[in-house]
């Protein structure tokens, strides 16, 4: 129906630390996005998987919380 208009809304949060090493291997602006998320990846350690996904935890936790009901 003309005017009628149906949203699906999804929203994600993408949270990209900078840190000193990331600034002097790759330097400074989004344009190393990618590169940076590349090395990253490749040489992430268990350790720092582990801290990610409770950060994730972390903010989910927080949203679901600090929702606004509808």
């Amino acid at each position: 129906m003309y005017g009628m208009c149906n949203f699906n809304w999804k929203i994600e949060i993408w949270i990209f630390p900078t840190h000193d090493w990331m600034i002097e291997k790759f330097g400074k602006g989004i344009k190393y996005f990618r590169d940076i998320s590349e090395y990253a990846q490749r040489n992430a350690t268990e350790n720092d998987v582990k801290e990610i996904l409770d950060i994730i935890d972390r903010v989910k936790s927080y949203i679901s919380e600090h929702s606004i009901d509808e």
